[in-house]
C-alpha cells in the first residue's frame, strides 16, 4: 500500500466528521447519486495536525509530478477547494486562485479571483472529485483565459466518473486517498465503520452509480421521505429530491413519474413541475 494513501487515508478516517458512514440514511450528492458514505475534508482544516499531514503530503505530490515544469499559479474552486489550495500555494510559494461557480453580478462580475496570465502553466488543487463536473467549470475557465492546465490535484477522489471526464479534456487528475477496498480496510481496521458496513461499502466501491440507481428502485420511500422535507406552505423549498430522477438517473424518470405525481399530490404541492406534467 502506498505509504502517502495510507497516512491520508488515515487522517481523514481519525479526523471526527470528516468520513461520516450514514449507511442508514444515506446522502443525496451534488450529482444527485446516492451514497452511503460522505467526505466533508473540510472538517480536517479544524485539527492542525490532520492538516498539517494532507497539506504536506499535497504539496509534496504536486512538487514531485511537475518537477520539471514550472508552475505559474495554483487554481481552485470555491468553497471547499480554497483552504488545501491556500495551503500548498504557501508551502511551494506559488501564487493561487480560485474559480466562482458563477459571476456575481456586484463588483467587477469576475468568475476567477486573483491573476492568471496568458501563457501560464497552472494546476488545479482541489478537496474533492466525484464526477469531475466542478474541476471542469476551473479548467474551462483556466483555458479560457488562453492558460495552460493539465493536472488536478484532489484530496480524495470519490471514483465516480472524475478521471474519465478530465481525461476528455486532456488533465490527469491525481488524488492522495480514493474510495476502494484499501480505504474500506483501514476504515474497519479504525473502527470506523462496521462488519456489515465493510461489505455494502465493498458493493457500492464497484460501481456507485449501479449501487445508486438500485438503492432508489428498493426503497421509493427515501425518495419521498426527502420530497416531504422539502415541502413548504404547497411549495418545493428545493428541487434536489426530483433532481435525482431528472440528472442523477435519467433512465428511472419515467417508471416513478405516476410515484411522483402521486407523490406530490399528497403533500399538496400546488407549483407546476412540468418535468412530471404536474399538476
Amino acid at each position: 500500500m502506498d505509504e502517502t494513501f495510507e497516512r491520508v487515508s488515515e487522517a481523514i478516517l481519525s479526523t471526527p466528521g470528516a468520513f461520516r458512514s450514514i449507511s442508514s440514511n444515506p446522502a443525496i450528492l451534488v450529482c444527485r447519486e446516492i451514497s452511503p458514505y460522505y467526505i466533508d475534508n473540510r472538517v480536517i482544516y479544524s485539527f492542525p495536525v490532520k492538516r498539517d499531514i494532507i497539506a504536506h503530503e499535497m504539496a509534496d505530490l504536486v512538487e514531485e509530478v511537475d518537477k520539471e515544469r514550472t508552475i505559474h499559479k495554483l487554481t481552485t474552486t470555491e468553497t471547499a477547494g480554497i483552504p488545501i489550495c491556500s495551503f500548498v500555494g504557501y508551502k511551494l510559494g506559488i501564487g493561487t486562485t480560485y474559480v466562482k461557480k458563477k459571476a456575481k453580478a456586484h463588483g467587477l462580475g469576475k468568475r476567477i479571483e486573483g491573476i492568471i496570465k496568458e501563457g501560464e502553466y497552472v494546476v488545479g488543487v482541489d478537496d474533492l472529485a466525484t464526477k469531475g463536473t466542478t474541476a471542469k467549470i476551473a479548467i474551462d475557465t483556466v483555458r479560457n483565459l488562453n492558460a495552460e492546465i493539465d493536472k488536478y490535484f484532489v484530496i480524495f477522489d470519490r471514483r465516480q466518473g472524475a478521471t474519465e471526464l478530465l481525461a476528455k479534456l486532456n488533465v490527469k487528475l491525481y488524488s492522495l486517498a480514493q474510495m476502494c477496498p484499501e480505504f474500506i480496510d483501514i476504515a474497519l481496521k479504525k473502527g470506523v465503520i462496521t462488519e456489515k458496513e465493510y461489505k455494502l461499502f465493498e458493493e457500492y466501491s464497484k460501481n456507485p452509480t449501479e449501487w445508486s440507481k438500485n438503492y432508489i428502485l428498493k426503497n421509493p420511500e427515501f425518495l419521498k421521505a426527502k420530497l416531504s422535507s422539502v415541502v413548504e406552505n404547497g411549495k418545493l423549498k428545493d428541487m434536489t429530491p426530483l433532481e435525482v430522477l431528472t440528472k442523477g438517473h435519467p433512465e428511472l424518470k419515467s417508471e416513478f413519474e405516476p410515484k411522483v405525481r402521486d407523490w406530490l399530490a399528497e403533500l399538496k404541492v400546488e407549483q407546476e413541475v412540468p418535468e412530471f406534467n404536474y399538476p
